[in-house]
C-alpha cells in the first residue's frame, strides 16, 4: 500500500483526528470540570487561531463542538 486513501469522489479529502470523549461544549457545561487559567488562556488562544484559519479559507461558522 503506499499510503493513500482511495475515495470515491476524486478530489476528496478526508480528515482523521483522535477520538475525545467530550468535546469543548461539553466541558464547559461540566459542573466536574475545572479549568484553570492555563487551560483558559491555551483554549482561547487555539480558539482565535482557529477562527483566523477558517474565515481565511472557507465561508464557515465556527460552533464550540467544531473547535475541539
Amino acid at each position: 500500500m503506499d499510503g493513500k486513501i482511495k475515495g470515491s469522489r476524486p478530489g476528496a479529502a478526508y480528515m482523521v483526528f483522535e477520538y475525545l470523549e467530550a468535546d469543548l461544549e461539553g466541558i464547559m457545561k461540566s459542573s466536574k470540570v475545572v479549568l484553570s487559567a492555563l487551560h483558559v488562556k491555551t483554549f482561547m488562544k487555539q480558539l482565535v487561531e482557529g477562527v483566523a484559519v477558517s474565515e481565511s479559507s472557507c465561508e464557515a461558522k465556527v460552533y464550540p463542538h467544531d473547535l475541539m
